[in-house]
């Protein structure tokens, strides 16, 4: 009978092999590493993978807060602007063409 560390690694081996993997050293805080090492034993995990989980989680909201930022910019100038036409967001492939025909090129 297999033991259960012998069915996760065969399970996680190819999944290891398919990620390239670069090796890293970090210097934590003696607290922060008791912490990190608290929460590994906790949730039965390695100190490695919390500090994998933690960088995802990290980009991950700072990706959203970018798209978040990038929303407010563009939200922000809604109705800034006026136009002497009222059907201008149904009409405008039309207007801007006119305005492409009055350019010379």
């Amino acid at each position: 009978m297999l033991s259960f560390y012998h069915i996760v690694t065969s399970l996680w081996r190819p999944i290891m092999q398919e990620v390239k993997w670069i090796r890293t050293q970090i210097q934590l805080t003696e607290e922060q590493a008791q912490w990190l090492k608290q929460l590994a034993a906790h949730e039965g995990l390695s100190m490695a993978t919390l500090a994998r989980r933690s960088v995802d989680r990290y980009v991950q909201a700072h990706e959203r807060s970018d798209a978040e930022t990038r929303k407010a910019r563009a939200l922000a100038v809604v109705g800034k602007y006026a136009s002497q036409h009222s059907d201008i967001s149904q009409e405008h492939d039309r207007y801007l063409a006119e305005l492409y025909a009055e350019v010379e090129i």
